[in-house]
């Protein structure tokens, strides 16, 4: 069981060593091979640079799918704030969530709360935060209500984070927790950040579904040079004026906002706010550079192939690497890059099991094979380890679960489903056949459209579930499922070859809920939504 301590000086009140929750812990250990310039688009984003100014009170959530790197991210960026931020003013804390958190679990934000208090704390601190947590401490030892221990806790934070000058708080895998208890742990998190200057950073697989900042471009730039902003200013008073459009509100960029440029509508140069609570950044082909990492890693396996990777030591060429290396074979190698880059579908989990059979190559004359249509054995396992963690769940999360992920694979990767569409299609009553009736001889469905009035549609959409919540499907599916931005919110799965996998059932738990689901009541149109025709 993993023990918070403190120094002597604060025996009284770190003395006492508490347990701590059994899915957290606090570091993560970094291997020796890990490759920093692959985050170096993230570390170098005006997101990130954004995030760690005194202004910004939001949190920034890191999101990525299964074996996109979260969590190596997170320990590298808790390394990287600790050496940036020195000194007994300056304080980084970490947070690890390694295993599901259940909606019973109500001491688990108590629990993570106090763990990073206890990280943050130095000897800057005054006495009005060590008599805060002295009365958490004793509440906690009477037994008084969580709300009341929580509430001292944010008490406490607030004192230390007013003696600091800057603090940080990591948190990896806020999606292990339980849809309720994350939203808890998040808002506690965000009050921080808005009112105490916390710094929050999230990993998750998950999308945070409310609103995050929309793509607008600067009212103050001249001639709109700094558009697509994710990160920016509105004049406060136009904002929150009921008689102005949303449309209108002038918008500025950092660079306008410190040179405090003004308000074309109002004249405003001084009260502007960021209308948001969150940032968004992804772990995928645009945030990471995989294709730089890719060549890397096949020239540390293989030679000096001449792709200028990096300046590490590369070993002798090996027979694959000879190869390669042949004038004659320069298409083949950019041709191997492509595709490997292709395959992992910015997942850099997937790009190493791609790699690592690649690497047991010895010509180019397997490169230049057809691509068979049987996935690699190491791909599917890593799979299959993902879908466990699907079946691991209480059988109606499990359930659910299984049901989207074979329901959205059914459709189109790029169009998907739309959200309304899959919760219809997922609460129709499991397809049977009859004892007395072939497969092939039934009769035709009836179809549930867009304004369908059958007897199934009307009972699916006035069940007692009257609807899956899109939190709730997306939790179940944990990160196999992303959401794309259409009005329709359609669902896709998060990589082509994960729908491969599915629709060529190698595994039985989502074959057996593919069959189960009844296709052929629900029309769905190209944009992944419910249909007339």
């Amino acid at each position: 069981m993993a023990i918070c301590q403190k120094s002597d000086k604060f025996r009284d009140l770190f003395g006492e060593a508490l347990e701590m929750h059994s899915a957290l812990t606090e570091t993560h250990e970094l291997g020796a091979l890990i490759w920093e310039p692959l985050w170096l688009g993230i570390f170098e984003s005006h997101e990130f640079e954004s995030w760690q100014l005194e202004e910004s009170k939001w949190m920034l959530r890191c999101v990525g799918p299964p074996g996109s790197g979260k969590t190596t991210f997170a320990a590298l960026i808790t390394q990287r704030l600790k050496q940036d931020f020195p000194g007994n003013k300056h304080s980084v804390a970490s947070i690890f969530i390694g295993k599901d958190v259940p909606p019973s679990d109500a001491a688990f934000v108590e629990e993570a709360l106090t763990s990073a208090f206890r990280q943050l704390f130095t000897t800057a601190a005054d006495e009005a935060t060590i008599t805060n947590y002295r009365l958490h401490l004793d509440a906690r030892r009477d037994s008084r209500p969580p709300s009341l221990r929580i509430q001292l806790l944010h008490d406490a934070f607030s004192s230390l984070l007013s003696n600091l000058d800057r603090a940080f708080l990591v948190v990896d895998a806020l999606d292990r927790c339980d849809p309720a208890i994350g939203t808890v742990l998040e808002n506690e998190l965000s009050r921080l950040a808005r009112s105490a200057k916390l710094k929050v950073f999230l990993t998750s697989r998950i999308s945070c579904l409310e609103m995050v900042p929309e793509v607008v471009s600067c009212n103050s730039c001249a001639e709109r040079e700094h558009n697509h902003l994710s990160v920016y200013w509105v004049c406060a008073p136009c904002e929150n004026d009921p008689g102005v459009e949303r449309r209108i509100v002038h918008v500025q960029c950092q660079y306008c906002r410190h040179r405090k440029a003004v308000c074309k509508r109002c004249g405003n140069a001084t009260n502007f706010i960021q209308p948001f609570s969150q940032v968004q950044l992804y772990l995928d082909n645009n945030g990471l550079s995989l294709e730089r990492f890719i060549s890397r890693d096949l020239e540390i396996e293989h030679g000096n192939l001449g792709l200028n990777s990096s300046e590490e030591h590369k070993p002798p060429l090996s027979d694959l690497g000879r190869s390669l290396t042949d004038p004659r074979n320069q298409q083949t190698l950019n041709m191997l890059r492509e595709r490997i880059a292709e395959q992992a579908h910015g997942n850099v989990s997937l790009a190493l099991l791609r790699l690592s059979n690649v690497h047991k190559l010895r010509s180019v004359d397997s490169i230049l094979e057809p691509l068979a249509d049987v996935l690699p054995s190491n791909v599917v396992a890593f799979f299959h380890d993902g879908v466990r963690r699907v079946v691991g769940q209480p059988s109606a999360q499990r359930d659910l679960g299984l049901k989207v992920i074979a329901a959205v694979a059914h459709y189109d990767f790029y169009s998907g489903i739309a959200y309304g569409a899959l919760d219809v299609l997922v609460r129709l009553p499991e397809k049977t056949f009859s004892r007395h009736q072939q497969a092939g001889k039934q009769s035709a469905p009836a179809m549930l459209t867009a304004t369908g009035n059958t007897e199934e549609y009307a009972a699916a959409v006035t069940s007692p579930k009257a609807y899956y919540r899109l939190e709730d499907m997306l939790h179940a599916a944990r990160g196999f499922l992303v959401m794309g931005t259409l009005p329709a919110r359609p669902l896709r799965v998060y990589c082509d070859t994960f729908r491969q996998y599915v629709r060529q059932k190698y595994s039985k738990p989502l074959a057996d809920a593919y069959d189960q689901l009844d296709f052929e009541r629900v029309k769905v149109g190209r944009d992944g939504g419910l249909t007339d025709t």
